[in-house]
Order: structure tokens, then sequence, then C-alpha cells
């Protein structure tokens, strides 16, 4: 049964959902074609997010009943590899993210926890995914850098051993953040 058995808040809303799913690739056939059914998309997402919000350890995931270990960390190696997190948050150790005023993220470059943050304000600038209106007498412009990005207690601490592991999870979190912004997501 698991631990998790209710709608406690953990789980990728229908809205974002319908956002997400087109992005994924199609699965690849078993070699001997006689492999057990592939856990639904669905559920390996749910328990990927499930990582993502609590910062939990993989191997968590086999007591919630939500998705087994293996096959959500499969399917998120397969994802990350594919890009959909990046191509899900709309493009784009230590973190240098620009938000707008409301906090959604336009840009995020990933570094060593050694570089100083002067040091990528240059490239956080030129990555970002939409286009800076024009600075004027009533609007000047201003830069953020900050956000809800802590509430996605995996990003706090780097675990992952793999490079590519924590920039995709970065990048999941503000597709997160960004969807939710617009409404899509609670």
């Amino acid at each position: 049964m698991g631990l998790v058995t209710k709608d406690d808040g953990w789980r990728i809303s229908d809205e974002l959902w319908s956002k997400m799913e087109p992005l994924l690739p199609k699965p690849k056939k078993h070699p001997l074609g006689c492999h057990r059914p592939r856990v639904p998309n669905r559920k390996a997402m749910n328990a990927i997010f499930f990582i993502l919000r609590t910062g939990a350890q993989w191997n968590s995931l086999d007591a919630t009943g939500i998705c087994s270990c293996s096959s959500a960390y499969r399917r998120f190696r397969e994802w990350s590899d594919a890009g959909v997190f990046e191509e899900f948050w709309k493009q784009g150790v230590k973190r240098s993210l620009l938000t707008e005023a409301k906090g959604i993220p336009l840009s995020v470059v990933v570094d060593g926890a050694n570089r100083h943050d002067m040091k990528l304000v240059k490239e956080t600038l030129a990555s970002l995914q939409a286009d800076r209106p024009p600075a004027t007498a009533g609007l000047p412009k201003g830069v953020c850098l900050d956000n809800w990005m802590n509430r996605f207690r995996r990003i706090l601490v780097r675990w992952e051993k793999l490079a590519g592991t924590y920039p995709a999870m970065l990048h999941l979190a503000c597709a997160l953040i960004t969807w939710r912004a617009v409404g899509l997501s609670k």
C-alpha cells in the first residue's frame, strides 16, 4: 500500500501533466520483447516530483507506493538525457538564477561552488529565456536574484553523482515555478 495513500500535494496536476506529457520521448522496445509492463509515465513523474520536493533519496520511493525507485530513477535518467526537463522549463554546486519581479525564473546557470557570483552575472544575463523590455524612466530595470527555489529540498544539497542530474532537477523546479505562476499548477 505504501506511505502515500491520498492526494497530499506531491502529485503533478492534470493541467501541468497535459503540458509535460507531449514532451516525453516514445519508450524504446525491450530487446527480448518479454519485459514486464512499463510503469505509467504519470506515476514515474509523480515519483520524480516527490523526490524533488522532499529531497528524499531515490530508495525511499519503495516505501511510498508511488513508484519503485528503480523505475523512477531509470525514467528520470531517460527523460533527463532527452532534455525533457529543460524543454519543459522553456529553455535554459552553485546556481545563478535571475527572476522577474514576481519570482518566475527567467535564467539559470549552474557552475562549480567555488566560482564567485559576480563571475556568473554575465552568463546568467546572456541565458535569458525571454526578451528584456527596454528600460524607461517610469520602469527602470533591476535585477532580482531570489525566488522559491529552496522549497525544492532536492536542490538545496547536491546529492547527484552524474553531472546532468542536478541541472535536470533544477530545470524541473524552474518549470514548476513558472507553470504555477501562470495558474496551471497548485
